[in-house]
């Protein structure tokens, strides 16, 4: 138990039942949890407490495991400047599967940020989309594969509105990279993954990109998942518009 939790009068017993997840405590109690900080807030502040609420996160059982080229590319990413991990790497590690490619959201500076990463560390850069800021790192490893390591701008005004905008909730999670053991995760995607469930983010993430129709079947597959019926309705009505998508990105897809 950390010394937060205990100065609140709260114990590792009260607490794990909240283990990954964060909450708001008052006077030795849990008054609100959630995915995200900003969630907690909202929760905590419905119930119209006078007084100040403790937002904490709940450490995981098990911490989560990042390579040492995450460790790399963190140290390069320059002070003060908001950036995060998210997507499959983060869902990876929480499955204590090895981490391979990675996906970072940064606020601002993306493509000058990344191109000098790439610069540290021997990766080739290629600028992606100059509008939208989005890059990729592609990175020889010593046995010969290939380590991609994309770099984007949030997709929307905050972080919770870039993972809302993916595909399905279990590669909707994130951490912030200089506090790695802290989950965000604000549509479950930790509890689906620890129910095998496969659950998209919204009603029209498919719509979106009929692609991740494909993804979803290759995922189900991969790591065992129920797909939910309402998720396999989406996947069905957005099968027949993937005669609009390009033969590579379908190759792409189906033999990553």
């Amino acid at each position: 138990m950390d010394r937060e939790s205990s100065a609140a009068g709260i114990t590792d017993e009260d607490l794990a039942p909240y283990r990954g997840r964060w909450i708001a405590l008052l006077r030795g109690k849990v008054i609100a949890q959630g995915g995200t900080p900003k969630q907690v807030n909202a929760a905590a502040q419905a119930g119209r407490f006078k007084e100040v609420p403790k937002i904490m996160f709940v450490p995981m059982q098990e911490s989560l495991s990042f390579p040492e080229l995450f460790t790399r590319v963190v140290e390069e990413i320059p002070d003060g400047l908001p950036a995060y991990l998210a997507g499959g790497a983060v869902r990876d590690a929480l499955l204590g599967r090895p981490v391979h490619d990675m996906d970072f959201v940064l606020f601002g500076k993306v493509l000058s940020v990344s191109r000098r990463i790439a610069d540290r560390i021997g990766a080739a850069y290629y600028p992606l989309d100059e509008e939208r800021q989005t890059a990729r790192l592609v990175l020889i490893a010593q046995d010969g594969s290939r380590q991609i390591i994309d770099f984007s701008s949030p997709r929307g005004e905050d972080l919770e509105s870039d993972l809302r905008a993916r595909d399905f909730t279990i590669n909707a999670m994130a951490v912030d990279v200089r506090r790695s053991q802290e989950l965000l995760d604000p549509l479950g995607g930790a509890s689906d993954l620890t129910q095998r469930l496969l659950r998209t983010t919204t009603g029209h993430s498919l719509e979106d990109d009929p692609v991740r129709m494909l993804r979803g079947i290759r995922l189900s597959a991969q790591f065992n998942l129920r797909i939910l019926p309402e998720t396999r309705d989406l996947m069905r009505k957005a099968s027949n518009h993937l005669n609009r998508i390009s033969p590579e990105r379908l190759r792409d897809e189906i033999f990553r």
